[in-house]
């Protein structure tokens, strides 16, 4: 007697091809820390010129499309879940209240080619390639003028949580010459409440963390960055401009030029979400960044950022002078190769044959068997 498949269990099978295959997918793209080997980008806009006290903003604007490390292919726009917020933790008691920011620079100390934000929360998560942080955890005071800063940790923040998927990673891309990017520490958050009386803080995290390092970092990557007015040109540097502000997460108050940048060029590493101590299938609710020299004995001490044993106040330009480019607070997904869409189309299409073959029969009537055959 021949067999004939069920509707539904045709239509169970299709499911399974298709979670097997996208799974094995994922599986294969989903790497450890490793170097961003390249990218595509969006193309350079710009929106209207402004000035804020003294500084003229281009308000021109790019960011990443999709970018490839040795492991695949990962979305960076399309399948990116971003962060609700962003929060700069400082240690009140040291240092001046500021934040460092950088910029492509038009050529004159007083006009920047990136675009204008009045927080630190928007520039954190706004996603343009021009704007960087600077300098972000120096707070000792032997820096240069205007860069020491109380910054301690950055809180990126996902309110009503997020669920980890297999092949989810973070990318970090760091402002640098080439070969120089600077080290930090990333670790995942997995609860919040009120930390130093102060709401949304993470108050447990799934690890220490881990020690990003310079040799994870891939090459310096091409950009098209602004030239001048209405041009712009493809290069792996550009020569950016550090300002800094002195009143807490605000950028509106006037910012003072450090000095110009030589010339530096963006590198980046992918960080898998597993690699930070969480599972596929758990809730977290963010990631924090702070400087190398953070080093905590177990994850508890990662909550208290006013914990001056753990979250040293002299930070130095050696360990705190990270330049994080404002594409951050993103988790981001693999894109399947081309082979993982060609099984599931077989399996689809195998599928389909068996409907098709189980429809001809009921649109097909047996003959009778002739009398006294014995059938």
């Amino acid at each position: 007697m021949n067999h004939i498949p069920s509707f539904s269990s045709l239509k169970s099978a299709l499911r399974q091809v298709c979670g097997l295959v996208l799974a094995a997918g994922l599986a294969h793209s989903g790497a450890a820390q490793t170097a961003i080997l390249s990218w595509t980008t969006t193309t350079l806009s710009n929106s209207a010129d402004q000035t804020i006290s003294g500084t003229t903003y281009l308000n021109k604007f790019i960011t990443v499309d999709t970018f490839t490390t040795g492991a695949g292919t990962y979305f960076a726009q399309s399948s990116t879940v971003q962060a609700d917020h962003a929060y700069v933790r400082r240690n009140t008691t040291t240092q001046s209240n500021g934040l460092g920011w950088m910029s492509v620079r038009q050529g004159s100390n007083t006009v920047v080619q990136g675009t204008y934000y009045s927080t630190a929360e928007q520039l954190l998560l706004s996603g343009n390639l021009l704007n960087t942080t600077f300098d972000t955890f120096t707070n000792n005071t032997g820096t240069l003028s205007g860069q020491a800063t109380n910054v301690e940790r950055i809180d990126f923040v996902w309110s009503a949580g997020y669920t980890v998927q297999s092949g989810d990673v973070l990318s970090v891309f760091n402002i640098d010459p080439a070969g120089a990017q600077d080290n930090f520490r990333i670790a995942i958050f997995t609860s919040m409440g009120t930390v130093n009386g102060v709401i949304n803080s993470p108050t447990a995290y799934a690890s220490t963390g881990l020690l990003v390092q310079d040799g994870v970092y891939g090459p310096l990557l091409p950009l098209n960055y602004p030239t001048g007015t209405s041009s712009s040109a493809t290069s792996t540097t550009s020569t950016w401009n550090a300002v800094s502000f002195t009143n807490g997460d605000s950028l509106s108050s006037t910012g003072s030029f450090v000095f110009t940048q030589t010339p530096q060029g963006i590198g980046g590493a992918a960080i898998n979400l597993t690699d930070l101590g969480v599972a596929n299938g758990q809730t977290i609710y963010g990631y924090s960044i702070m400087g190398p020299d953070v080093t905590p004995t177990v994850a508890s001490d990662l909550v208290n950022w006013q914990n001056s044993s753990v979250y040293l106040t002299n930070t130095s330009q050696v360990d705190g002078t990270a330049d994080f480019s404002t594409f951050g607070g993103r988790f981001i997904r693999p894109i399947p190769e081309p082979s993982t869409y060609g099984a599931i189309f077989l399996g689809a299409g195998l599928v389909a044959y068996g409907l098709r073959r189980r429809s001809g029969r009921h649109a097909v009537s047996p003959t009778p068997a002739p009398a006294g055959t014995g059938r």
